[in-house]
């Protein structure tokens, strides 16, 4: 057969699509890579992959053939990638990264882009990003530019975003056992445990492997942006339900590292509004709430709880 007639029979048996509404695609449900990851948190994760799949087959020139659905890149120009990030700015950015196998360490050291993401808004027009978002997407466009598998995009992006959220809780228990004194408490991972906490800790002597008090106290970390804060709330109500369930005379705990939050910054009126907000979402599952600037209070809380 001659390279022609392959070319045709190839064809063939691909659907060029100019509308994405024709398109019928459902993403894989991706597995943990890790056996104690927690399950609202993949599960959110696929929610993302879903909406990520959608974003990319109304942005992009794509087909679809036996094999899945491609995004033909070698057909897209600079709007298709403009239109993507404006539709959702965090996500689109994110995903452009996982696929490029970019970080915004790269991308600064690299190629001198600085400050990517901190000009997000639910509105955003690219040009209002400045040069970087142009840089960005120059970048995106000489790394992706031919014919893709989409899951070839959604599959790093869901491995990408698990690894950074898993770093962040190891990072946050680190933190907190560090600075937590040993002789004062007795500190353990939540792993296997129900609701898995970020971190146990209980008067001091007590091996939580062999030997775990009735009373404790269970918290929950969570490292995230203001504009994420509420929804990774949500996301953790059934873990904060299901440790109360099971230990009912516990006390949970959450505890939020707000990156654009400074550690030093006071604001009460944003704290209070906050805190009465996680009591309404989480029903009263909830015994006390700390920001990473109010660690002094926290400690003193588990003096007296523990």
């Amino acid at each position: 057969m001659s390279n022609e007639q392959s070319s045709l029979q190839e064809f063939s048996q691909e659907v060029l699509l100019d509308d994405s509404a024709f398109v019928n695609y459902c993403p894989p449900a991706y597995s943990s890579s890790f056996e104690d990851s927690h399950e609202d948190f993949i599960v959110r994760l696929r929610d993302d992959v879903e909406q990520l799949a959608d974003l990319l087959i109304d942005h992009f020139p794509v087909s679809q053939r036996e094999g899945g659905v491609y995004l033909l890149f070698d057909r897209a120009d600079k709007r298709n990638f403009e239109r993507l990030i404006e539709a959702n700015p965090r996500l689109g950015v994110k995903a452009l990264l996982a696929s490029c196998q970019l970080t915004h360490a790269t991308l600064t050291d690299d190629f001198q882009i600085h400050g990517l993401g901190k000009t997000f808004t639910d509105d955003m027009d690219v040009d209002s990003g400045g040069a970087n978002y142009q840089e960005f997407i120059s970048v995106c466009m000489s790394e992706l530019c031919s014919k893709r598998n989409i899951e070839s995009i959604l599959l790093p992006y869901f491995r990408h975003r698990e690894r950074y959220e898993r770093s962040k809780e190891f990072y946050i228990y680190s933190e907190l056992h560090d600075r937590l004194s040993t002789d004062q408490f007795s500190l353990s991972r939540g792993t296997g445990m129900d609701g898995s906490p970020n971190v146990i800790i209980s008067e001091p002597g007590i091996d939580h492997e062999n030997e775990l008090p009735d009373e404790f106290i269970a918290v929950t970390a969570i490292g995230t942006s203001r504009h994420e804060l509420m929804k990774r709330i949500k996301s953790v109500t059934s873990r904060l339900k299901s440790t109360r369930s099971e230990h009912p005379q516990c006390k949970t705990v959450l505890y939020l590292r707000l990156k654009s939050f400074p550690a030093n910054k006071d604001d009460r009126a944003y704290k209070i509004k906050k805190r009465e907000e996680i009591q309404d979402i989480t029903s009263g599952h909830v015994d006390r709430v700390f920001f990473m600037s109010e660690f002094d209070e926290f400690v003193d809380y588990c003096s007296s709880s523990c």
